[in-house]
């Protein structure tokens, strides 16, 4: 079996680092408003109030913040090779690792994979992170491995 890998949330990066530096560039012009306001007592030339600086800098904290949520997002993933299962999913905080070998059995239901363990415990895979496609070929693989469990 060759090793996969599926990021649970594709986002393109490059767009999302685009829109972060948009985000600190307005944050900064609110700041430099404010400063320049604070040294000279008139309004700069994009900023004709206190709100607009103010919203500059808010806007500018919200893109950044969104920003680095998505980000953040890009380290969720589940692969699997012959000898072990390993992921990381939204609200882990530590990626797990499961080696085959210590797997007593799966179960399938229509939304989460139930994976039990020899020393009883249970690691349960919720099937609704993922999309569509990659949710059959994560269904795929855990159908496979239970059939090869029960042989």
């Amino acid at each position: 079996m060759k090793k996969e890998h599926i990021q649970i949330y594709n986002r393109n990066t490059k767009a999302i680092k685009v829109l972060m530096w948009l985000g600190v560039v307005l944050a900064l012009l609110g700041i430099t408003g404010l400063i320049w306001y604070g040294l000279t007592k008139e309004y700069i030339i994009y900023a004709g109030s206190f709100w607009q600086m103010g919203f500059l800098i808010f806007q500018g904290l919200i893109t950044v913040f969104i920003s680095w949520n998505a980000l953040k997002s890009k380290r969720y993933f589940i692969s699997w090779d012959e000898h072990i299962i390993h992921y990381l999913l939204p609200k882990s905080k530590l990626p797990v690792l499961i080696k085959i070998s210590e797997i007593q059995s799966v179960e399938i239901d229509n939304k989460i994979v139930t994976v039990s363990l020899k020393n009883q415990e249970q690691k349960l895979i919720n099937l609704n992170l993922f999309y569509l496609p990659k949710r059959n070929q994560v269904i795929s693989y855990f159908q496979n491995l239970r059939e090869n469990l029960e042989n």
